[in-house]
């Protein structure tokens, strides 16, 4: 079984410093999108060959603040 996950989020709770460190991480841009009400980065990803995300930051998405 290959790529059993293929997409997920990661809720924020301050976007521009979550973006800035994904961005030194993966040495790419985020790629904002437009969405009404809140705020979403799509991380860089190869859709056919890969798992992909985003962050995002807006009402109702919060992290979690259980440890697992």
């Amino acid at each position: 079984m290959t790529d059993t996950i293929h997409w997920f989020e990661i809720q924020v709770t301050d976007f521009n410093r979550v973006k800035n460190f994904f961005e030194i991480l993966f040495y790419a841009a985020i790629i904002e999108l437009p969405l009404t009400g809140s705020k979403y980065g799509m991380l860089p990803t190869n859709m056919q060959n890969g798992v992909g995300g985003g962050i995002v930051l807006g009402e109702g998405f919060t992290p979690s603040s259980s440890k697992i």
